[in-house]
């Protein structure tokens, strides 16, 4: 019998790549990205206080724990706006989540000296690979000077990442601090979909632009929905969080060819090799921790 969590990764490792495929169809009809940022954090928000309602999950903070939330919200909302940023000019959504999900990288090592984690040999070398397929990925040295201009979504990408990981390190010492995650993943969603509310009001985007994309929004939210309380449900019920994670990052090889077949996106030898590179890469970085 396949075991209980095992259903759960499979589920979060299919809506992640529904989800990432959703989004580029929504950018492909002209969603703009506030709408996709809205459907991004609203949707989530409103799963997570239902859950936590329902479990009796306290969502009381002290007022030390709120001053590190909110601003923690706010560098969500920036991460957010980047990954979007990038998938919006990749050529392949895959290229972009390989260096963006390789923020592993950089919690594995910031948590040597803040928390004490051990960093063994197996780790350095996969990290040396890492950063050797991303390397691989990025530069092309057959690209012209103005193809080379084109790749913004490399410094996305990079901004993605940097801030992932100081998200993954805050989440870490507030669920050490006492905090339950659904807790702290309704304030951080909750912190998002205010700023989203603000960027609409500022960019003067009205409810009636959601009617020619209710079909696309709506593919976005369920998936999104499904992704996070899938991972989070496998996360919980797994015998080691690793295997979840590793889960995740195979699903950017399964994006990246599904990009190719479903919205004729490009793929270059050399970026297959990076793509997949990165993913062997992190499984055994996940595996070394």
């Amino acid at each position: 019998m396949i075991p209980h969590w095992m259903w759960l990764t499979a589920i979060m490792f299919g809506s992640s790549v529904v989800l990432y495929i959703s989004i580029q169809k929504a950018t492909a009809h002209g969603m703009s990205l506030a709408l996709k940022n809205l459907t991004i954090f609203a949707s989530p928000l409103v799963v997570f206080v239902i859950f936590a309602l329902v479990a009796d999950i306290s969502l009381q903070v002290s007022w030390r724990q709120l001053g590190l939330l909110v601003p923690t919200g706010m560098i969500v909302y920036v991460n957010n706006l980047a990954t979007l940023k990038s998938l919006e000019r990749t050529p392949n959504p895959g290229y972009s989540l390989s260096i963006a999900k390789s923020y592993v990288v950089l919690t594995t090592l910031v948590a040597v000296p803040l928390f004490g984690a051990h960093l063994s040999f197996g780790a350095i070398i996969s990290i040396l690979l890492i950063v050797g397929f991303m390397t691989l990925l990025s530069v092309d040295p057959t690209a012209t000077k103005q193809q080379n201009t084109r790749k913004s979504w490399i410094a996305f990408a990079l901004v993605a990442m940097v801030l992932t990981a100081l998200i993954t390190l805050m989440a870490k010492y507030l669920s050490q601090d006492g905090l339950p995650t659904i807790t702290i993943l309704v304030y951080f969603f909750g912190v998002g979909t205010v700023c989203t509310a603000v960027e609409l009001v500022h960019k003067r985007v009205r409810l009636g632009h959601l009617q020619p994309h209710l079909k696309d929004l709506s593919l976005i939210g369920v998936a999104n929905v499904s992704f996070n309380y899938f991972n989070y449900a496998a996360l919980v019920a797994a015998p080691n969080v690793g295997y979840v994670n590793a889960a995740n990052a195979a699903s950017i090889g399964a994006i990246t060819v599904a990009s190719v077949w479903l919205l004729g996106a490009k793929l270059t030898t050399r970026k297959l090799i990076g793509v997949f590179g990165i993913v062997g890469s992190l499984w055994l970085l996940l595996a070394a921790s």
